[in-house]
């Protein structure tokens, strides 16, 4: 039947799992991600690496990120992971979001162009 899709499109997924993102969501959840790669320090050795981390991200109507983001899915690789939740504390306040809450974010290192 239909409804066989699995997984998040390539790039990231909003917290709205399983609605397609509108446009001015798609669009703030790419700046968002180019925001914290810009306070990351991805290690030389991780740029080839086939990981993927899923992190839940509590922000105010403000962009801050209100708690410490949490891990929902782990890439296998802590220090990897650790990295992703320090880039995206260290790069508060994220832009604006569409609304204040809990969004998820999808970080592989292969993002980093």
């Amino acid at each position: 039947g239909a409804g066989g899709t699995t997984g998040a499109a390539t790039g990231s997924a909003g917290a709205r799992a399983g609605s397609p993102l509108a446009p001015e969501v798609a669009g703030w959840l790419r700046a968002a991600k180019i925001h914290v790669q810009q306070a990351w320090v991805l290690g030389p050795g991780m740029r080839g690496q086939k990981l993927e981390t899923q992190v839940d991200v509590e922000l105010d109507a403000q962009g801050k990120v209100l708690s410490e983001p949490r891990v929902v899915r782990r890439s296998g690789d802590p220090w990897y992971d650790e990295s992703v939740v320090r880039a995206i504390q260290k790069a508060s306040p994220l832009p604006a979001p569409p609304s204040a809450g809990k969004w998820r974010f999808v970080f592989r290192p292969e993002d980093f162009g």
